[in-house]
C-alpha cells in the first residue's frame, strides 16, 4: 500500500492551497491513539505544535500541491 501512495499521480485539476485553520482543524480531528506511521510521528506531537510548527506545515503542503512534487518513501 505504502508503495502505491508513494507513485507519481496526476491530480485531476489544480487543487487549492490549505489555510492555516484547515490543517488545524484536521490535526485536532486525528485519533491521539494510533499507532505512528513510518515517519514515527504520532497525532499528539503534531497537535502540540506551536504556531510557527503549523505555518511550517501548511508552506510545506502547499508547496507540494503548488510544485505538484509528491515526495516518495525512503523505504
Amino acid at each position: 500500500m505504502e508503495r502505491d501512495l508513494a507513485t507519481h499521480t496526476q491530480p485531476p485539476k489544480k487543487l487549492q492551497d490549505f489555510t492555516l485553520l484547515e490543517i488545524k482543524n484536521e490535526i485536532r480531528m486525528l485519533n491521539s491513539h494510533r499507532a505512528p506511521g513510518i515517519d514515527l510521528i504520532i497525532a499528539q506531537m503534531l497537535k502540540e505544535l506551536p504556531h510557527e510548527g503549523f505555518l511550517n506545515l501548511m508552506y510545506i503542503i502547499n508547496a507540494i500541491l503548488r510544485l505538484n512534487y509528491w515526495p516518495t518513501s525512503v523505504l
